[in-house]
């Protein structure tokens, strides 16, 4: 039997470490992490770049803890005395 990319363990791009988002997280709970309402996260933060998925067209919107994390941590980075470099 021969081993394609995604069937062994060891093949790194596939390895679940890669791939870990952290709990998933309704658009409330953004909201509270990033000390604004839902309609901010909607309006402001979604066409701004804040990764999220959504489950169909009208679907619910799902966000991943680790993925709002770092978003957040590079926005940061691209300010500089609360303007952006």
């Amino acid at each position: 039997m021969t081993r394609t990319p995604l069937s062994g363990p060891e093949s790194a791009p596939y390895r679940r470490e890669n791939f870990e988002l952290g709990d998933a997280m309704s658009i409330r709970e953004v909201a509270t992490l990033l000390g604004c309402s839902v309609w901010s996260v909607r309006q402001r933060f979604l066409p701004k770049g804040l990764p999220h998925f959504r489950s169909g067209p009208s679907g619910k919107i799902v966000f991943f803890r680790q993925q709002v994390v770092a978003w957040i941590l590079a926005q940061q980075a691209q300010m500089k005395g609360g303007v952006r470099k």
